[in-house]
């Protein structure tokens, strides 16, 4: 599995957690037992070379030219009614993604290709990410995967049609949803996605109300885990990691719902996006 896009610090109150949604992913997808890969970049930093230590440790290969000038990416994070409100740093590494001969192979060797809407914000990553994902799309593997993590202000019209047109699959929250029908002016926007866009299948997360896979099949619902804490920044995260590596295994999809409804609750029982358990 290969994931693309930021590698960054998230900064709570209480401290620095290593972050970034296509990070997240990797990392969680490796814990499920996975052979996961990240492309991103970090700066020339303290905050980048432990970043990349970090992850490494954790048993993520990590592609990186570390040839950026900007720093390493960061992200203030604050809790509003109980959920997270991020403040994204700019410019930051991530944001200057080169493609290399390295990263083509890497993704040619992959199952899945993931990555999401923030790694599109700026002109040099999204080159990288069309160049990439135009190497998924000629052949049958590795299909590719969109998470679309809406971030203000860089969640425009532009950007999400550029991913959107790109995903064989696609997985979002329920409020991202919403905004997806108020970007594309319409009251049905999950009908208006299967038509426009053609999605081997859509994945619509629900919080503690569970999620639902549609494809052509149906919609199969999978409730909630029960979980014991109250920490969601990289919840979700966790959740496309289980849902892509069940279904790269060929498990059915109520098992891939199921596998990454679990993962999700047992993160969101500790602080940080990347906790060990």
């Amino acid at each position: 599995m290969a994931s693309f896009g930021e590698l960054l610090w998230d900064l709570f109150p209480e401290g620095p957690k290593l972050g970034g949604a296509p990070a997240n992913l990797a990392f969680h997808a490796q814990k499920l037992g996975a052979e996961a890969l990240l492309i991103t970049e970090v700066g020339r930093d303290e905050l980048g070379e432990r970043a990349l230590f970090r992850l490494e440790e954790a048993g993520v290969k990590v592609l990186c030219a570390k040839k950026s000038q900007a720093p390493t990416g960061r992200v203030l994070v604050s809790m509003r009614n109980g959920e997270p409100s991020y403040e994204i740093a700019s410019p930051a590494a991530w944001d200057e993604i080169q493609v290399s001969e390295e990263d083509k192979a890497a993704v040619l060797r992959a199952d899945v290709l993931c990555f999401g809407t923030l790694a599109a914000r700026a002109p040099t990553s999204r080159a990288t990410l069309d160049a990439l994902l135009s190497l998924a799309g000629s052949r049958t593997a590795p299909w590719s995967f969109l998470d679309l993590n809406l971030r203000a202000p860089y969640d425009d019209r532009t950007t999400i049609e550029f991913c959107l047109a790109r995903a064989r699959a696609l997985k979002m929250n329920e409020a991202e949803l919403e905004q997806l029908g108020r970007v594309f002016e319409t009251s049905t926007p999950l009908d208006f996605l299967q038509s426009r866009f053609t999605p081997a299948f859509i994945c619509v997360t629900r919080g503690p109300r569970g999620a639902t896979l549609y494809d052509s099949e149906g919609a199969l619902e999978v409730d909630a885990f029960p979980s014991r804490g109250n920490h969601p920044v990289g919840a979700g995260d966790a959740f496309s990691a289980g849902l892509v590596v069940a279904l790269a295994r060929g498990q059915d999809r109520k098992t891939a719902l199921s596998i990454a409804a679990e993962r999700a609750a047992r993160v969101a029982e500790l602080p940080g996006a990347m906790p060990h358990f």
